[in-house]
């Protein structure tokens, strides 16, 4: 007798078990093997079974929960390098910076996002820090991610988010919807700045200053210029933003 074990995996937590056991006979002579009494078309047996349903836990399986901070750099002349943390997110899902630029004053604004810690999109946010080194959060957007920055002075500032742009005038943030849903890009070029569709779709210059802010006129899809958004040098000084992931559970 020859017995064949096999066992399938299907959906719902249920497990195939087909024992499929065959007599073997001598060819023609319809004799079986001595201790069995059935013929050779003996059918195939498929019985099914419960299998033990995983404990859910939130993570894909053979992936690692992490926990993810951001960190901004400054880089002097001579090469000495001091790190900080950035604010630690008020959701408590850590943070992810995205885009980095430094005013004439050496004012940082940094860009990214805020884990919200539960799915769909997470929170847009603008840290910005004063020459002295003073941390703080200009802008929360919910649900709009914030990936670039850009402007010509700590009272003229530009961002790109999810589905438009804010701008800043020294005082206030004012949010600016334009008509594409996915992720802006900015970015100075001359005199001018300018606000760009992800996929080139469609461009705008944007005016910034006490009596335009804000302000929008279309232009043709330009060439991005090749620059990292993860550094910015003023000065002789090199601002630097990164993250950095441990297994949760650590710190």
């Amino acid at each position: 007798m020859t017995m064949l074990l096999v066992t399938l995996a299907i959906g719902g937590g249920i497990t195939l078990v087909a024992m499929v056991i065959a007599l073997v006979a001598r060819a023609g002579s319809g004799v079986v093997e001595p201790g069995h009494d059935r013929p050779d078309d003996l059918p195939v047996t498929i019985g099914y079974a419960a299998a033990p349903t995983p404990t859910p836990t939130g993570v894909p399986v053979g992936a690692t929960p992490m926990s993810t901070r951001g960190f901004f750099a400054i880089e002097d002349a001579s090469g000495r390098r001091v790190e900080e943390p950035l604010p630690d997110s008020p959701l408590g899902h850590g943070e992810f910076p995205m885009g980095l630029w430094v005013a004439p004053d050496h004012t940082t604004f940094v860009v990214g996002k805020q884990y919200t810690g539960r799915p769909g999109p997470d929170d847009g946010v603008v840290w910005r820090r004063s020459p002295s080194g003073v941390w703080s959060v200009a802008l929360r957007l919910p649900g709009r991610v914030i990936g670039h920055v850009t402007g010509r002075s700590d009272t003229e500032v530009l961002v790109g988010a999810m589905a438009g742009i804010a701008t800043f005038d020294g005082q206030t943030w004012t949010e600016h919807s334009l008509p594409y849903t996915q992720m802006w890009k900015v970015w100075s070029e001359g005199s001018e700045l300018v606000a760009q569709a992800f996929d080139r779709s469609i461009a705008y210059v944007v005016a910034l200053g006490l009596t335009s802010m804000g302000m929008t006129s279309m232009t043709s899809p330009r060439t991005e210029p090749r620059t990292d958004r993860y550094a910015f040098t003023r000065d002789g000084v090199t601002y630097r933003i990164f993250d950095r992931s441990t297994p949760i559970g650590t710190r």
